[in-house]
């Protein structure tokens, strides 16, 4: 076992910094290779956010440590033990079958059986049209109100990029285009009365380290960085609906 190749999530912890909230993951791989990979939110949702369990950090990291060749993912902290069955006994063998030169990569970490049931449905807005169609299909007038969304979530996970295959690099950063659609966003929410939970996060920078992984870039890995967050908010979102790869 001493040449497995490995990434650890040595710690998970929150801090309350002003109106913010930060939870921290500090990694270090098998070659000694140290990073901390973050979420920020506001107070307000602090009590949406699961910290005493690594389901947001496993998915984050999944794919792009399969895809860097890492053997094992390990935590201290306990994975839900639904979403491990589904990692370890569904989603890592197709993707290892399905080529790409991917690990079949393991995840070592206690179980918990402990469930949360949240009072919100929720989705990612954009404003685009895939957003739209997901409001439009589970807005007010669905039929089963349990799952009709009743709130909205922003992601910073790696959309916000800058880059179009047609006109090049815009002249914004990553953070000011995140910040400028955003607030649109949350105007948008604002008129039609929904809370919008919003999520900075550096899981860009983190998945693009090429000490600790392979650049992969976000249209590859939307599914797995998108969802990850919306699994760290599972105190409050009892369910997600996932409609397009904007965060």
């Amino acid at each position: 076992m001493g040449d497995t190749k490995y990434l650890s999530i040595e710690s998970i912890s929150k801090e309350n910094t002003g109106g913010k909230v930060t939870l921290t993951a500090s990694l270090c791989s098998s070659a000694g290779i140290r990073a901390d990979l973050w979420y920020s939110f506001d107070r307000e949702f602090d009590d949406a956010v699961c910290d005493d369990r690594c389901d947001a950090v496993v998915t984050t990291l999944l794919l792009a440590a399969m895809k860097f060749g890492y053997e094992e993912l390990r935590c201290h902290y306990p994975i839900s033990r639904k979403l491990y069955y589904n990692l370890t006994y569904h989603v890592i063998p197709q993707l290892y079958h399905g080529g790409n030169s991917l690990s079949r990569i393991r995840i070592a970490a206690p179980l918990t059986d402990t469930v949360f049931h949240g009072d919100m449905v929720a989705a990612g807005m954009s404003r685009g049209v895939d957003s739209f169609a997901t409001m439009y299909e589970y807005g007010p007038g669905f039929e089963l109100a349990d799952y009709r969304i009743n709130a909205f979530t922003y992601f910073q996970a790696g959309a916000h990029h800058g880059w179009d295959a047609t006109v090049g690099r815009g002249a914004e950063s990553k953070q000011e285009l995140y910040v400028h659609q955003m607030e649109r966003t949350r105007e948008f929410c604002r008129k039609y009365g929904y809370p919008l939970i919003v999520v900075d996060s550096n899981i860009d920078d983190i998945l693009q380290d090429r000490r600790l992984f392979r650049e992969w870039s976000f249209d590859r890995t939307h599914t797995f960085r998108n969802l990850s967050i919306a699994m760290l908010l599972q105190k409050r979102i009892s369910r997600y609906y996932y409609s397009d790869a904007a965060g």
